[in-house]
């Protein structure tokens, strides 16, 4: 028995899928802070907007949606708009990014400082979280991003679509 499958796409897997991966990514991420787990979340997300729209990670793209009349958008060039338009999204196209590329042109591939802190903190930690609780941090024009805040701003944003009406 052989299955064929589409030039396009990576055999059966479909952006649902992706999504399920990014959850379990984020769940893993959130119990353990590593550089590797914040790489495999941040990559996992960025890239689902391809997934969504063909080369939704592409700013041409995002213009050329933006620049559609809202009415005539299908649901998954909304949510590739919507994306794209959170802040937190930025420091996940850095995170994305700065794994995979040596110069990063500042604009549609941004660089932003990194550090871990280690402790706990007012406002940042969580039930569960230990004192020596290590987080990754990127610093977005002087401001910090915790990167477990950030994913999953993001990641409730694909969840309202996948979970919700949105999505077929």
């Amino acid at each position: 028995m052989e299955q064929r499958f589409p030039a396009e796409g990576f055999f059966d897997l479909s952006a649902s899928d992706l999504f399920g991966l990014a959850c379990e990514q984020y769940r893993a991420f959130y119990a353990e802070q590593t550089p590797l787990n914040a790489f495999l979340v941040s990559v996992t997300l960025f890239h689902l907007l391809d997934w969504l729209v063909k080369n939704g990670t592409k700013e041409s793209v995002r213009e050329k949606l933006a620049a559609k009349d809202e009415a005539e958008r299908s649901a998954e060039e909304a949510l590739v708009l919507k994306i794209h338009s959170l802040e937190a999204f930025r420091a996940i196209v850095s995170a994305a990014n700065n794994a995979k590329h040596h110069t990063l042109d500042g604009k549609t591939r941004p660089a932003y400082a990194k550090r871990i802190k280690s402790g706990f903190f007012a406002g940042v930690s969580r039930v569960g979280d230990r004192l020596r609780t290590e987080y990754l941090i990127l610093d977005v024009d002087g401001e910090p991003v915790w990167l477990r805040d950030a994913f999953g701003t993001v990641l409730g944003v694909y969840r309202e679509y996948f979970e919700g009406a949105g999505y077929r």
